[in-house]
């Protein structure tokens, strides 16, 4: 059955702005597609219009809405690249609920949980895992931190909008403007120390997780921000992922093996927790008080290009990248 040639459809753009319209387009492009799957995409515009497109074409054949499902065979896997919350939990529900296609990743439910970084961390806390001690901002009120601690909005991924706060008089400043643009804002502990991140993969029914990616922050560069993920063009629109960062990464991470198992049962925990699905991403920082992992948010996303981080683990694991990615899309597309 695994030689027999599968369906695989890339629902792609967005139907809420053109930064997400982008986004989407960065992390979908060069995808690594095992040869025995034919590739369909689907690409959803900010007017909510539908198109049948190839690879390389942002639009293609306009489609109706009521005609989508004919433009898809029955035996597809549909793989979304909608990175706002709409096309994270809205189309996510429409496409495996209400449409009946099997979708890969987490589903609308667990995203919309994942997408709330206030209420993940309350799930995996009570999973047992430690997490960055924070609070939402009401009224503008100082919270009940020590300085430095970290504002970010908290609906937002990409490090959009995080600041490191110094001073009261910082903290003014920027929650005028973090709450002027984003609903929500989250104030959270700062953690002096390291920062992994690690992905976790379900294959053969078991938890499997590759090399860990460390970023190495400094007292010079304490954060990652969105100009570390992303290069943007003049109009503030990301046009791709960032190719000049005084941030370096390195994987694998050189984690001593307490450490090292330490991370990975807190992250298969998390992944348990919020229920996700088929493949996750989290960051931890590692605690230079306490050597102890620390867990700071999700990200359930894997565009299985190249750049991909979770791509980039299994390269590092020495793990045959296309072989992993033809195994994982044929289970979920088999699962009972």
């Amino acid at each position: 059955m695994k030689n027999k040639s599968r369906n695989i459809v890339h629902l792609r753009g967005s139907p809420t702005n053109k930064f997400f319209y982008d986004l989407s387009f960065i992390y979908s492009n060069d995808i690594l597609a095992p040869p025995n799957w034919k590739q369909i995409f689907i690409t959803v515009d900010p007017d909510k219009n539908y198109y049948l497109s190839s690879k390389n074409n942002s639009k293609g054949k306009k489609i109706n809405i009521t005609n989508l499902i004919s433009c898809i065979p029955c035996d597809s896997l549909v793989i979304p690249h909608l990175f706002c919350y709409p096309g994270m939990t809205d189309y996510r529900n429409y496409f495996e609920t209400f449409l009946n296609f099997r979708l890969l990743g987490s589903t609308g439910y667990t995203m919309g949980l994942a997408t709330d970084k206030h209420k993940t961390k309350k799930i995996v806390n009570r999973a047992g895992l430690s997490v960055a001690d924070g609070t939402l901002v009401h009224n503008g009120q100082i919270p009940k931190l020590k300085f430095p601690f970290i504002l970010k909005p908290n609906k937002q991924d990409n490090s959009t909008g995080v600041v490191l706060i110094k001073s009261k008089h910082q903290f003014k400043k920027m929650i005028s403007l973090l709450k002027k643009n984003y609903n929500q804002v989250l104030a959270e502990e700062f953690i002096p120390g390291r920062e992994i991140r690690v992905a976790v993969i379900e294959r053969n029914n078991e938890f499997y997780v590759p090399a860990m990616i460390e970023y190495l922050v400094s007292t010079d560069y304490p954060i990652r921000y969105k100009e570390d993920k992303l290069d943007l063009n003049n109009l503030g629109l990301p046009y791709q992922q960032a190719k000049r960062t005084p941030l370096k990464s390195v994987c694998p991470a050189n984690l001593e093996n307490n450490l090292k198992d330490d991370i990975i049962f807190s992250a298969i925990s998390a992944h348990k927790a919020l229920g996700a699905r088929h493949y996750s991403l989290f960051d931890f920082r590692i605690d230079e008080r306490t050597n102890k992992p620390i867990f700071l948010e999700a990200g359930l996303f894997w565009s299985f290009s190249k750049l991909s981080m979770i791509s980039k683990m299994l390269y590092s694991s020495g793990d045959n990248l296309l072989n992993t990615i033809d195994q994982i899309w044929h289970e979920a597309l088999d699962c009972d």
